[in-house]
């Protein structure tokens, strides 16, 4: 529990606790999006300066006069064809649709920033992607700069907003707030690269977009387009003379979503830079009349909200866009650092445990989901099963897997991301991040769309959630999180392209790698060069590091079952062909390395053991020959008290006939 000072400021913070009401513009603005979405690519989001939230209700303030859409109603002056430049909807309306309906639709405003109290004690927002620029000065501005800041990085209407912080003096440790939306930068230099990089992607992304975010942000088939804000205080911050690029970037047509949000003693020259004197007593909002008092803290106040996110018994504010399906169905995970009660941002985490490497996922205390024992006929052998003969299914028990050694990563300064999956699922090579308790998720969803390219949101929701529901905002949360964690490659392709970039707008990896994939090339028959077949067969058994889809999480990745067997019969079918080559050179040692690499996938595949056996007596190994045998029989105690196969039985004869 906290305490001393965290503790009074807990209380502080509770007392003027917003959630609620941000909730309830959140579904206003959400209602709005949701009617214009429905006029048939018709309609754009009107263009917004600012809201007032208070208790009976709320009041947009628009650049320009619009007709309303419900569930707002024009208020004050109304031009003669019934539009206003003030929309206004009470608290209780009931022209809300569904839940379900309003999180089909991304935030339609998620640059929204709580700037502070209006003379009526209402909470006043400013749009900051239609303010672009805005910069503090006077002698609170460092309070109100980490106020806004904090309310930003906690805010339950940015959905997927971002906040680039440079410098480690502008907001240190903000980042403990939601490190998936606040990235520090060591400078402005590494912060503007940053807001470059997002504009670029999102030209990209509104490529072909009319009317760019207005229309955009209704459009199904574009993905969500969130903000990238820039934070700094210039004064503390490397290069600061960089902020006029950034500033820059704002008056670029197209515009992207963008915004920066600095401060500095001195007022900057750009007359497109809203200047706020935070020594004065009100302030008004440009193009309207609505005055706030702006909202700080203060380094103390500060420090308390960060040691409240280490120590607050809260959790986050719900997410509205969690399934009850999707909670059902992904496995329990850790959440970030729990917040104090102030608007939080939307977050579907639920608490477990979760590794944070992928290498290491299952290790030591993990045991394999148990599953019926492949089909292994299609497996090649010497001797051929005799007709009528089954392998026996393997009964349902806990056994403990084998690791396997590691492949060699790929070398070079580019070698890109790799899906793992025969063994523990896991993706190297990744050229970004992601939150640990994120990682199951967009780790299934990277295995699925490489083994699946071409994905329709369809089917992206049926793996995220099988046979449950998941909404728009679910869905492309968890794309990003994914497009953010394997990164781009030296050219800046991402590794997972908006979109908008695919002419069949369908889902897909591009030059990320698969170690199935890799198998498949490496095994598949070039009769043409027979030479290097068993090189090739060695070099494809070296990427098995253990059962494929191993370790996975209980109810996920149920659409990995066919392939797993698939996988495993290949693999079974490669260890065969090797070890059956190396008797045929007379080399026992490589015989054996080849059929205990299959037998550590399928344990159950007595033409492996067949092998084994033979290497074994080859290399006149008596006494492993023996082991061996055992380990084989109790195999087969473990099946369900089998009896081995003829096949098994004649090799054992021969070889004994062969030590007389």
């Amino acid at each position: 529990m906290p305490t001393g000072t965290a503790a009074a400021a807990e209380r502080a913070l509770r007392s003027v606790d917003a959630s609620v009401e941000l909730h309830l513009l959140d579904s206003l603005l959400r209602a709005l999006t949701v009617r214009l979405a429905d006029q048939d690519g018709e309609g754009a989001l009107p263009d917004l300066i600012a809201a007032r939230l208070g208790e009976p209700g709320v009041m947009l303030y628009l650049s320009e006069p619009a007709a309303p859409i419900a569930p707002f109603t024009a208020d004050g002056a109304i031009t003669a064809d019934g539009a206003s430049a003030t929309w206004w909807c009470p608290a209780d309306t009931d022209q809300l649709p569904g839940e379900e309906r309003l999180r089909e639709v991304d935030p339609p405003y998620p640059g929204l920033l709580a700037l502070g109290n209006g003379d009526d004690d209402s909470l006043v927002l400013v749009d900051l992607e239609g303010i672009g620029a805005l910069h503090l000065t006077g002698g609170r501005r460092h309070e109100v700069l980490r106020m806004a800041a904090i309310t930003l990085a906690l805010s339950p209407l940015g959905g997927q907003i971002e906040l680039a912080v440079a410098g480690g003096e502008t907001a240190p440790g903000l980042a403990a707030l939601d490190p998936q939306r606040v990235r520090p930068h060591a400078g402005l230099a590494d912060a503007v690269a940053a807001l470059t990089t997002h504009h670029t992607e999102q030209l990209a992304t509104l490529a072909g977009c009319a009317d760019g975010l207005s229309r955009a942000r209704l459009d199904s088939d574009v993905e969500e387009l969130p903000p990238l804000v820039l934070v700094a205080d210039l004064e503390s911050c490397p290069d600061p003379d960089r902020v006029k690029d950034g500033w820059a970037l704002l008056d670029h047509s197209p515009s992207s979503a963008l915004a920066t949000l600095t401060s500095s003693a001195d007022e900057p020259a750009e007359e497109d830079v809203w200047t706020v004197d935070t020594d004065a007593e009100h302030v008004t909002v440009p193009g309207t009349e609505l005055r706030c008092s702006l909202s700080g803290c203060t380094d103390t106040e500060y420090a308390d909200v960060l040691a409240l996110v280490q120590t607050a018994d809260l959790p986050l504010q719900p997410d509205p866009a969690s399934d009850p399906a999707l909670a059902q169905q992904v496995p329990a995970e850790p959440a970030a650092a729990p917040a104090p009660s102030v608007p939080g941002p939307e977050s579907d985490a639920s608490p477990g445990t979760e590794s944070t490497d992928g290498d290491s996922r299952g290790k030591d205390t993990e045991t394999e989901t148990p599953s019926s024992a492949p089909d292994l006929t299609k497996a090649s052998d010497t001797h051929q099963t005799p007709p009528g003969r089954t392998v026996p299914a393997a009964r349902a028990h806990a056994r403990v897997s084998v690791r396997l050694p590691e492949p060699e990563p790929a070398e070079g300064p580019d070698a890109g991301p790799v899906v793992r999956v025969l063994g523990p699922v896991a993706l190297t090579g990744a050229h970004g991040q992601i939150q640990s308790n994120r990682e199951t998720v967009a780790l299934e969803l990277a295995a699925w769309l490489v083994l699946h390219p071409g994905a329709t949101s369809h089917q992206i929701d049926e793996v995220l959630a099988p046979n449950g529901r998941v909404t728009r905002d679910t869905r492309n949360s968890r794309i990003r999180e994914l497009r953010k964690w394997l990164g781009a490659h030296e050219d800046g392709g991402l590794y997972l392209p908006l979109l908008t970039s695919q002419s069949d707008r369908r889902f897909r990896l591009e030059h990320v790698a698969c170690d199935w994939t890799d198998f498949q090339q490496l095994v598949a028959d070039h009769s043409e060069d027979p030479s290097d077949r068993p090189e090739r067969l060695r070099e494809a058994l070296d990427l098995v590091r253990g059962r494929p889809f191993s370790g996975v999480p209980a109810r996920r990745y149920s659409w990995s079952e066919d392939l797993a067997q698939e996988m495993i019969t290949a693999v079974v079918h490669a260890a065969d062909e090797l070890a059956d080559l190396r008797l045929r050179e007379s080399d026992g040692r490589g015989a054996l390395w080849a059929a205990t690499r299959g037998l550590q996938v399928a344990r159950e595949a007595e033409q492996l053991w067949r092998q084994r056996f033979r290497a074994h007596a080859l290399l006149g190994e008596d006494r492993e020959l023996e082991a061996a045998i055992r380990s084989m029989e109790s195999m087969l105690l473990d099946l369900g008290g089998y009896s081995m196969e003829a096949e098994t039985s004649d090799t054992l004869q021969l070889l004994q006939m062969a030590k007389r």
